[in-house]
């Protein structure tokens, strides 16, 4: 096959094979976190439409919480407030509050009074029997609670139905309940359109028992469950939709809520795939043609020339033939290389030898550089790793010096840090430094950010005479350079003239670029490990703490296993010198089981218990493979232990949280001081279960004596085990 075909070849598999990697990856890496993105978005949807319905829930029971507890209600359910509905039941009443039904119920289980009204047309409808039927519901109408109350959905034959029912009780929530209100509002499309408007989302709801249920709803309906409330599934490739159950009054599960939402983000990474394919096409299309024109105007055909005249030249021998010479770029090169060696073999081959040794030069350097950067990189200690880089330049490159620089915190003084020959340590013991911009090739390096190669020392405007590297005659001194800023400066000094070209500098320069990476990283690195080695000795501390106070507070904690089972263990946990893996040969005694093996159980370094582990005489002894299975499984116990710790004082701050809230808001309730002090001693006492609980106010001198009779001047009140509660 020619070398055109190859090409051709070579670069159609490129491209091909480079448009199907990346439309590969594109697909399954952006396809993939899209639709978790669509279906973590569609669940937060569905989250936010069942608040909303919770909130109007909310909303309804608290319209009837304002009117169920008033006297003007207990009068009209009485008998006793005839102008009650005039007064109030007006048709307005039912506009501002969004309702559809409102029933009076005596107590007596006889509907007292009930108004149905049609919000979309504003006017009163009689109360038809599926809504009269709510008074059949004992379970709406038994409270026994004063401020009982019971809000949710019912399902009627009309449509679902919001409601909310309350005792109906004086305005001082006082005994006995004269009935029961209810209040009711439609979930029909006009309250879903409203709720959607609220929360900027597309709902839809079906009945459970709907026989035309859509498909979708089907497919949902199936798969909602108690471990699975919510489900989500594309209905397009235009939409998404997540559905779950809502639940009547009486937790039964009557309707299917579902949310849509367009699939934007979808549609818009189809298309972005589609372009960026397209593009990718049309791109390598136009770069394989353009490229292979090229190829063959520069390349290829002066190839085919040069071999054409080579190969004459080689069949006839004619050494004054000459090939022909056109550009200036390696073939042109090469042509006139070729034409040199035909002029004079000789010569050309000496040539070549120079080349030859040029090239073992660059790729020893190369060679030696690579070795220097893959030993730094593999030392994060920053001291250590200056130390180790000055080693291997001097070492793998032969110098007779190596000193790196590195900046102080003004950036006016360039520091020594390293050195590798013997006046180098000298000037590094007496903490040898150049001011920056103004002393020696090192301050103009670091002043100017540029490189700088002395080819003699004392012609040098830059340099200065240096009793401790007297045997230098040439230097070089390159600027290390991390993350665009100069941090200081490598410096190598040779006892030859001349020992250093532009190429060894730009060769030097890659090696300093890589040292300086290599000092940020190895900074950063030590500062990432304070940091990390300061957290985990706080964390410690609070850790082992934790667990002091958890076995003084349990000092017997523990448990037995035997032949009989498992059982508490009555005795106290061992120190940490006794609880060392004991794997060493024991002599058993008649009846007693040998050898014993003992774990110390830890979290964070800490001895929190021992694991004590029992071999029959005959057992032999413990194996390393056992004893590092128990050693295991000692370390998991300590983790699960550290784990349980953190969950049980997670609960004890909760349930503390929860009592404290609670006795507080049972003290904001009351009316008066005495009230709220007769609270706080109910509940101290009933939380803390005390024998007797006494709490008094007044003046401090008198609060510092000895406590006085509660009928003594001042407030108080004090509660006892047998109930007793005196103020």
């Amino acid at each position: 096959m020619t070398l055109r075909k190859n090409t051709l070849l070579i670069i159609g598999l490129t491209f091909a094979g480079l448009i199907v990697a990346l439309y590969a990856a594109s697909r399954i890496i952006l396809l993939d976190a899209v639709t978790r993105l669509e279906e973590r978005y569609t669940r937060q949807n569905v989250e936010r439409a069942l608040a909303s319905l919770s909130d109007d829930l909310a909303k309804l029971d608290e319209t009837a919480g304002d009117w169920a507890p008033w006297d003007d209600t207990c009068a009209f359910v009485e008998g006793t407030y005839d102008d009650y509905v005039k007064d109030n039941l007006v048709d307005s009443t039912f506009i501002n509050l969004r309702l559809n039904l409102m029933l009076f119920i005596h107590s007596s289980g006889r509907i007292f009074f009930g108004k149905a009204f049609d919000l979309q047309n504003e006017e009163e409808l009689t109360v038809p029997e599926s809504l009269q039927g709510l008074a059949a519901h004992d379970f709406l109408l038994q409270q026994t609670n004063l401020e009982g109350s019971i809000a949710g959905i019912v399902l009627l034959p009309e449509g679902p139905m919001l409601i909310a029912s309350r005792p109906i009780v004086s305005s001082a929530y006082e005994g006995p309940i004269r009935g029961t209100l209810i209040m009711g509002r439609y979930l029909d499309a006009a309250e879903i359109q409203r709720l959607a408007e609220m929360t900027q989302l597309s709902l839809t709801i079906d009945r459970f028992d709907d026989p035309q249920m859509p498909p979708d709803f089907q497919v949902a309906y199936a798969s909602l469950s108690e471990e699975t409330p919510t489900f989500v599934r594309p209905l397009s490739a235009r939409s998404i939709a997540g559905y779950t159950t809502l639940r009547d009054v009486y937790g039964k599960p009557v309707l299917v809520l579902r949310v849509d939402a367009p699939r934007e983000i979808y549609e818009q990474v189809q298309a972005s795939i589609f372009y960026f394919v397209l593009s990718l096409l049309v791109a390598g299309l136009v770069s394989g043609i353009a490229i292979m024109v090229l190829l063959e105007k520069r390349v290829l055909a002066r190839l085919a020339l040069i071999n054409k005249t080579v190969s004459s030249i080689g069949a006839s021998g004619d050494l004054s033939a000459q090939v022909p010479i056109a550009g200036k770029d390696e073939l042109s090169s090469l042509a006139g290389a070729i034409n040199r060696m035909l002029e004079s073999l000789r010569a050309s081959e000496l040539r070549l030898e120079g080349r030859n040794r040029d090239l073992a030069r660059r790729a020893r350097y190369l060679e030696a550089t690579a070795n220097v950067v893959q030993d730094a990189a593999s030392v994060l200690e920053p001291q250590e790793l200056l130390s180790r880089v000055v080693a291997l330049v001097s070492e793998r490159f032969g110098f007779y010096h190596t000193g790196i620089f590195l900046l102080d915190s003004s950036g006016e003084w360039a520091v020594l840090q390293a050195a590798s020959s013997e006046g180098g340590r000298r000037m590094l013991a007496r903490g040898h430094r150049l001011r920056v911009g103004q002393q020696g090739i090192v301050g103009y390096v670091t002043g100017r950010g540029e490189p700088h190669i002395a080819l003699e020392i004392g012609a040098d405007a830059a340099s200065f005479d240096n009793p401790d590297l007297a045997d230098t005659r040439s230097e070089i001194t390159l600027p290390l350079r991390a993350q665009g800023k100069i941090i200081g400066a490598l410096d190598v000094q040779s006892t030859e003239p001349r020992a250093f070209s532009d190429e060894d500098a730009a060769m030097l320069q890659t090696l300093a670029d890589q040292v300086a990476t290599a000092i940020s990283n190895a900074r950063l690195f030590e500062q990432a490990q304070e940091s990390l080695e300061t957290a985990q000795r706080a964390y410690g501390e609070l850790s082992r703490e934790a667990w002091a106070k958890m076995i003084h507070a349990h000092p017997g904690m523990g448990y037995h296993y035997d032949e009989s089972g498992v059982t508490p263990l009555a005795g106290r946990i061992q120190s940490q010198n006794e609880c060392e893996v004991d794997s060493s040969e024991k002599h058993a005694e008649p009846g007693e089981e040998l050898p014993k093996l003992a774990v110390p159980v830890k979290v964070r370094g800490q001895v929190i218990g021992v694991i004590h582990v029992h071999k029959p005489s005959d057992a032999g002894e413990w194996t390393p493979e056992q004893i590092t299975l128990l050693e295991t499984l000692a370390d998991q116990l300590g983790v699960a232990l550290e784990s349980a710790r953190l969950y049980q004082d997670a609960q004890r701050r909760a349930t503390r949280e929860r009592l404290t809230r609670e006795i507080t808001d049972k003290m904001r309730r009351a009316t008066d001081v005495e009230g709220i002090v007769q609270t706080a001693v109910d509940e101290l006492f009933s939380v803390l279960g005390t024998s007797r609980t006494f709490v008094r106010l007044g003046a401090r001198a008198s609060l510092l004596t000895e406590p006085a009779p509660l009928d003594a001047p001042g407030t108080g009140a004090a509660s006892d085990r047998e109930g007793n509660v005196d103020q």
